[in-house]
């Protein structure tokens, strides 16, 4: 799959399916071992060769593959992913050398279906001038391991017409409209130890419709970067990590803090410099720990040191949230968010309200201060009776002028505008209000200048937002198929750019921009004809079967004749029909 343009010169392309050409040559082994890369033989319809692969605990050295290629080629490669090895997910990591970071490939563990595949995938790598240059492999070895097998590279050579519409979609911006958000610490289950580790979370985002990268600098009150107001993920656990998940976070934060490598840091001065911005979120509900999740900051958490600060339920019950109903907890994270904006450079503040609501109840402040304005107690009417909902969304619409105010103070200060945005819920005003967020009062107030909404949208509120100068970004999501995921995304953004949207957000992308399928519809989201073009005419992922491995058969069934019969089992690979 290409994300740009079909190739003139397909049928001049050069295929490299001899990986044992790779170098080092004390990296390969003609066996299994866990130090240096298995090369396999293999044939397939159309041409025969020898796959580099790992399987997940291996821990290989980097390897170089010779391209011997001059001018500007698409860079493919045949990944394997065979569901037999009954190994976990698949993960590669590509770049050219002296690209500064590498760019990961990956795939899910893939699902059994019958009769099986053996067969290699082709993936998108790049487009570059390969003169002087060879491809660099990395497989996924520190933090959550991952198989890797690749069974060759396809350098296609590109015409001229072809080069000028890759540079001229380099060079344009109209069609940068993705917002990237990233939760600020799945990338540290990864392992990352060094700079470098960091950058690959960001990379591929050169070249794409990619506009901003929005990184979570907190969860609440836990953060992933140095702070005088809050502490770093698992800072308190010690030894109290019990989960292995929870220790590869641990041990990764940690380990690049005690070498003064900041994520926050590391990625927008990255992504800033590749003409990307970078934007910092806050995701605004602040809870407690309730054991055995009381490791994150043990003793040290806001709610645990101030519980006066603590959410009430209508009955009484204190709950382990802070509640923004006091102003304390509202200077906590404004105090969070000055510290972030004056100590690094960024370009806008994101308030992540869908994690989560609600963000005050009954605490006995809230209570007063209703009876204040309405006479009567709260208690004693429906809690979604509208007075209760506004009453409520006045605390988070306070958070939010303060927020403004001191967007715009720090902004004097460096002499550069940082904008204020806020993630919230469907596009409709009552909606959200039931959420404790009055967006309406936003936008009339000028407090946001861009608010990031997930369909539907009400017309009418749609008109309020372009009236306040308030820009709307919408949201694309998409399932683990990884083809429905091309068109789930495709016909989404269609509709948004119908709307039309200013722009495109994804939860968590990080999570699947790796994730061929995903990105390709990802990285060009932008241009609507290329979506439209996904939506009518779907790509066909180029796959090629394989006949052997290692001499062996791997394309031959057995059972023939059990589907047409509804028999069980079925039609199958004879490498399953064992065990």
């Amino acid at each position: 799959m290409d994300p740009i343009l079909d190739f003139v010169n397909d049928d001049a392309s050069v295929l490299i399916s001899d990986m044992s050409r790779c170098r080092p040559a004390e990296a390969l082994s003609d066996r299994r071992r866990n130090d240096r890369w298995h090369l396999i033989p293999y044939t397939a319809e159309a041409f025969d060769g020898k796959i580099l692969g790992a399987g997940t605990l291996a821990d290989v050295p980097d390897v170089t593959l010779p391209l011997n290629a001059s001018g500007w080629h698409a860079v493919l490669v045949g990944i394997w992913n065979p569901h037999y090895a009954y190994d976990g997910a698949f993960r590669i990591k590509l770049k050219l050398e002296g690209d500064e970071a590498f760019q990961p490939i990956s795939e899910p563990e893939p699902p059994l279906e019958w009769p099986g595949r053996v067969e290699f995938v082709e993936v998108f790598f790049t487009y570059a001038d390969l003169s002087g240059r060879d491809l660099v492999i990395r497989k996924q070895s520190k933090g959550r391991p991952a198989h890797a097998y690749v069974g060759y590279a396809r350098l296609v050579p590109l015409a001229v017409d072809e080069v000028r519409r890759i540079e001229q979609h380099r060079a344009a911006t109209d069609t940068r409209m993705m917002y990237a958000l990233n939760d600020g610490n799945g990338l540290f289950y990864l392992g990352p130890t060094t700079r470098e580790d960091l950058l690959e979370e960001v990379e591929q985002y050169r070249h794409s419709d990619v506009r901003t990268l929005v990184y979570a600098a907190s969860s609440g009150d836990v953060v992933g970067h140095p702070s005088k107001v809050a502490k770093p993920w698992l800072a308190d656990a010690g030894d109290g990590v019990c989960s292995p998940g929870h220790k590869l976070l641990r041990d990764s934060v940690h380990g690049l803090l005690d070498n003064g490598i900041v994520a926050l840091e590391v990625l927008g001065e990255h992504v800033r410099a590749m003409g990307v911005e970078f934007h910092v979120m806050f995701r605004m509900a602040i809870v407690g720990d309730v054991a055995p999740s009381d490791l994150w900051h043990a003793e040290s958490g806001l709610v645990r040191k101030h519980p006066e600060w603590r959410m009430v339920d209508i009955d009484g019950t204190p709950v382990e949230k802070a509640s923004y109903a006091y102003p304390e907890v509202r200077a906590y994270m404004l105090s969070l968010i000055r510290e972030v904006i004056e100590d690094y450079e960024v370009d806008g503040v994101n308030l992540g309200f869908i994690r989560g609501p609600h963000f005050s109840a009954y605490e006995s402040i809230s209570v007063q201060d209703f009876e204040k304005e309405h006479g009567i107690d709260p208690r004693t009417i429906d809690e979604n009776d509208v007075r209760a909902q506004r009453h409520r969304a006045g605390y988070v619409t306070a958070l939010i002028r303060e927020a403004r105010a001191l967007t715009e103070e720090v902004s004097r200060k460096k002499r550069r505008r940082i904008e204020l945005s806020a993630t919230a819920y469907r596009g409709e005003a009552a909606f959200n209000l039931f959420f404790d967020l009055d967006l309406l009062a936003w936008t009339g107030e000028g407090l946001v200048d861009r608010l990031f909404l997930t369909e539907p949208f009400d017309p009418d509120f749609l008109d309020a937002c372009r009236d306040a100068n308030c820009r709307v970004v919408m949201a694309v999501g998409a399932g683990a198929d990884p083809m429905e995921a091309m068109s789930t995304i495709a016909t989404t953004a269609l509709r948004g750019h119908d709307l039309p949207a200013d722009g495109f957000w994804y939860w968590d992308m990080n999570g699947c921009q790796t994730q061929p399928a995903h990105w390709h519809a990802l990285r060009q989201i932008g241009d609507r004809a290329r979506m439209q073009e996904i939506v009518e005419s779907p790509p066909v992922r180029r796959t090629t079967p394989l006949k052997t491995v290692e001499g062996l058969d791997v394309c031959h069934t057995t059972n023939h004749g059990a589907d047409e019969r509804g028999y069980w089992p079925p039609e199958m690979l004879v490498c399953y029909s064992g065990g």
